[in-house]
């Protein structure tokens, strides 16, 4: 995909490895068999012992599925940067950010809102979601829409609800979730409006706002109940809430 970064192929395991103290390994003799292992948190599976010299000891790799296939059974933060991130069900791809074409741009401090009231197209996408009966305002006045335990959450966190440009998106397609890791925290989103061609730049992936100041991300809110700290500074950097405040630093599509 043209707009999706190289990804790069890794295959991410949770290793055990168990020796016998003080033999010595020599002979590349190798006999192979089944064996199970059950570990608080996983699921007992089928693995490959790899016995090395069983005269001198042996060598023992034994990789145990974690039982939540949408639980990272690691720390994401330590992966953050890789072009694609796997584990159970889940996969992570990293697209590109505005500074790879536009090295110095500021499309961090300006985060822009619309109320979700403003969708009205009844046989749109984006009326789907922003209108869903998954969706709902929380309490700071974001439009979030409720996940479960059969999709990649943060903490069990709901989505965010926002609007992208179509470099990150196809054309007219609503629904697409995305995780989205700032200089203060991460969450995840779901696309609820599209940013319109002739809105964004030639990339289609940010709006210009004047003064040096462009925006990646749209913020689909209920106006009413925004918080006043976000009404006032025109952007979603003055929430109250510091996980979704911090600079962009990556953009990750869900699969």
């Amino acid at each position: 995909m043209k707009k999706v970064m190289t990804a790069k192929k890794e295959v991410l395991t949770i290793i055990i490895v168990l020796t016998l103290v003080g033999l010595a390994i020599t002979s590349s003799t190798t006999s192979c068999a089944a064996h199970e292992i059950i570990i608080d948190g996983y699921e007992p599976v089928s693995i490959e012992i790899v016995d090395e010299n069983e005269e001198h000891g042996s060598i023992i790799s034994e990789t145990a599925a974690y039982t939540n296939q949408y639980e990272a059974p690691f720390d994401l933060n330590e992966l953050y940067g890789s072009n694609e991130i796997k584990f159970g069900n889940v996969r992570l791809q990293m697209y590109d950010l505005p500074d790879k074409y536009y090295p110095g741009i500021d499309y961090h401090t300006m985060q822009p809102y619309m109320s979700y009231k403003m969708v009205t197209n009844t046989s749109s996408d984006s009326y789907r979601i922003c209108h869903s009966k998954d969706a709902y305002t929380d309490n700071n006045g974001y439009r979030r829409y409720k996940t479960n335990d059969q999709m990649f959450t943060i903490n069990g966190q709901d989505d965010y609800v926002i609007a992208l440009g179509n470099y990150y998106k196809e054309r007219g397609v609503c629904g697409q979730r995305y995780l989205i890791v700032t200089s203060t925290g991460s969450y995840t989103a779901i696309v609820g409006d599209e940013k319109a061609d002739c809105d964004t730049d030639s990339h289609k992936m940010v709006h210009n706002h004047g003064n040096g100041k462009y925006s990646l991300i749209e913020w689909i809110v209920d106006a009413s109940s925004l918080e006043r700290s976000v009404k006032r500074g025109g952007s979603v950097i003055y929430s109250s809430n510091d996980m979704i405040t911090g600079d962009i630093l990556y953009i990750y599509r869900i699969y």
